[in-house]
């Protein structure tokens, strides 16, 4: 019986195989019209419906500074827009220069909520451009019955 730990840890594997190539789609989209703010916040609206569960998505430059919105579901917020996200927990692991890489659950600064990013490199001509971030609720995640079968997690006390 896996607990709850190894149940994240399946949801992340499921979910990193299937957020790879809707965000690896989405970073080429991205690339053509970087670095207009606007026009990355447009693409990456238009991304957010072939990633489910997704909160949600934007882009920031080599240097960890916010170049797009917060997008999300309802519509783009400017107002992160030129944040530094260099203190971000993901941020200091190693970055994927290509692929996806998932952080660490963390407590967002925006929702207030447990997430987890995946992070997707976006390059052209063979320099690296910057990234995006895909946000995700642990809750959400956990109740996606889509990213892996999960077994029911019993809870046993002992007393001392």
């Amino acid at each position: 019986m896996p607990t709850l730990q190894q149940t994240i840890l399946e949801k992340k594997a499921a979910l990193a195989d299937t957020v790879s190539a809707p965000l690896g789609l989405l970073a080429a989209r991205v690339a053509e019209v970087w670095p207009d703010a606007d026009a990355i916040d447009r693409r990456l609206q238009e991304g957010l419906a072939s990633l489910p569960n997704c909160q949600l998505l934007y882009a920031w430059d080599v240097n960890g500074i916010e170049l797009s919105s917060m997008v999300r579901a309802k519509g783009p917020d400017p107002s992160w827009r030129g944040r530094d996200l260099s203190d971000r927990p993901y941020l200091k692991n190693h970055l994927p220069y290509k692929g996806v890489m998932l952080s660490s659950v963390y407590l967002s600064k925006y929702t207030y909520e447990f997430c987890l990013t995946a992070l997707q490199a976006v390059s052209r001509d063979n320099q690296l451009l910057g990234f995006i971030a895909a946000d995700f609720a642990v809750n959400d995640l956990l109740r996606n019955d889509k990213l892996a079968a999960v077994q029911e997690v019993k809870w046993k006390q002992f007393r001392g």
